[in-house]
C-alpha cells in the first residue's frame, strides 16, 4: 500500500514555520498556510521520530543492528541530513534537514536501551 505525497518542497530558499492550531499542526511555507496535520488524540502530537543519515568516509551510509547507538557519539560518521517523522490516522510526515537536529537524552522507556531524547532548541 503506498499514498499519495501531498507537500514535497525544497525550502532552501523559504521560510518555514509550524504552528499549533487546536489539535492541529499548520505547515506554513512563506508566510502561507500549505498543510493541516491532525494530532494524535493520546500523544497530542508529541511523538516525532529522528532519523540521522550518516555517510562515512568510503562514501556509503552507515547501517546498524543490536542497541542503537548514541546520536552524538563521536565516534560515528558525520550526519549529513536529519528527518523528524510522525504518523496519525491518514498521514506520515517527514520533514527533511540537511545537518544534525541535536538531541539530548532525556529517560528511559522501559529498558535502559530504549532513551527518550529532545531535541535541543
Amino acid at each position: 500500500m503506498g499514498g499519495a505525497i501531498i507537500l514535497n518542497q525544497d525550502l532552501s530558499n523559504a521560510s518555514f514555520a509550524i504552528k499549533k492550531r487546536g489539535s492541529a499542526l499548520i505547515i506554513v511555507i512563506d508566510g502561507k498556510e500549505v498543510f493541516e496535520y491532525q494530532l494524535d488524540e493520546i500523544t497530542k502530537g508529541k511523538i516525532f521520530t529522528c532519523a540521522y543519515t550518516r555517510v562515512g568516509t568510503d562514501g556509503g551510509r552507515a547501517m546498524y543492528s543490536g542497541p542503537l547507538p548514541d546520536p552524538n557519539d563521536s565516534q560515528l560518521p558525520p550526519v549529513k541530513e536529519s528527518t523528524l517523522r510522525s504518523a496519525n490516522k491518514g498521514y506520515l510526515m517527514e520533514i527533511t534537514f540537511l545537518g544534525k537536529i541535536a538531541l539530548r537524552r532525556t529517560r528511559c522507556f522501559m529498558l535502559p536501551s530504549l532513551p527518550y531524547w529532545r531535541m535541543v532548541l
